[in-house]
């Protein structure tokens, strides 16, 4: 029986191979695709999840627009050094399928998760604005996810906006923060793991003489790969999204731990997901009374890369 799942983006170039990874699997069964701010602009990410729908031949799939800013704290400007002005590298696009509907992301994401037969499994590979309000708006969605699956965080790494602070949790901590502290058995694939996978100049070859997708990986990936080279002198890609919806493809690809995480929402440290760790805990204090969830801290890397090449490819 096929996952199913709903995947939230800020469609960039490590979202494009995470789409291209889900929408190539058989093991999951995407219900919709919601857009949020980050790489792009809300509305640019529902254009470029857009184009890759059309180019996958699966605009039966509905797009839904989110949010365009943070719950309460101030928007960022995209990083079009990282992933090109429009957020696909050297490509612009201004596609706007049937499918992108006219319903809020959290109103749809609401009634979905609310109306289902099966417990749902709710991707995020951008900041957790929609998921966040969602949960706020309507509490009782909780007991019909199976899974928040958060490309998200830190557990020992650094960060990578800041020393303490993993980008999309710092897009929108107080959304992050409403996420970890909700009901909903969440899975954080921070940056422990997602720095670990590079795609090297061979690999992305192979990649880029795919007969369907080549091409297209190939004019995203060129912005990216030089933004890796020049900044942290790593000669490849790290695809951090789609390293996360192949944990929920394949969870033995990875070791997890289990602890109470906490998202500091303001001041110098905001954005730091800290995890909590103890197994006794003093009551009374504002540190209980939140469930365990996963963070994974190791990953196969080479069996990784192995498994999204083979989904790709099959």
């Amino acid at each position: 029986m096929k996952k199913k799942i709903i995947i939230d983006t800020d469609c960039g170039v490590d979202d494009s191979l995470a789409l291209l990874c889900a929408l190539n699997s058989d093991k999951l069964e995407i219900l919709c695709i919601t857009t949020v701010f980050g790489n792009v602009s809300v509305r640019q990410a529902a254009h470029n999840t857009s184009y890759i729908l059309r180019m996958t031949e699966r605009e039966d799939i509905p797009i839904l627009i989110g949010q365009a800013k943070p719950i309460v704290q101030p928007l960022r400007y995209p990083p079009d050094f990282i992933h090109g002005k429009y957020g696909l590298g050297t490509i612009r696009s201004e596609y706007t399928g049937k499918n992108v509907l006219t319903t809020s992301a959290v109103e749809y994401l609401i009634q979905t998760i609310r109306n289902s037969d099966d417990k749902i499994t709710i991707i995020t590979i951008g900041p957790l604005t929609n998921i966040g309000l969602a949960l706020q708006l309507a509490p009782d969605i909780q007991d019909n996810i199976e899974e928040i699956i958060v490309m998200g965080g830190a557990y020992q790494a650094n960060g990578n906006v800041s020393p303490a602070a993993e980008a999309n949790i710092y897009g929108d901590a107080i959304a992050a923060e409403i996420v970890f502290r909700s009901d909903c058995l969440t899975t954080m694939v921070g940056l422990d793991v997602t720095t670990k996978v590079v795609m090297d100049k061979d690999y992305l070859s192979v990649l880029n003489n795919h007969k369907l997708y080549g091409n297209f990986i190939k004019s995203i990936t060129g912005t990216y790969y030089d933004f890796h080279v020049n900044c942290f002198d790593i000669h490849g890609i790290t695809p951090h999204d789609l390293v996360t919806v192949l944990y929920s493809i394949d969870k033995s690809l990875f070791t997890t731990i289990q602890g109470r995480i906490y998202v500091s929402a303001d001041g110098r440290m905001m954005g730091q997901t800290y995890v909590d760790r103890r197994t006794d805990i003093v009551p009374g204090t504002e540190w209980d009374n939140r469930i365990k969830s996963n963070i994974c801290t190791e990953v196969n890397v080479e069996n990784l890369l192995s498994e999204f090449k083979n989904i790709l490819f099959q």
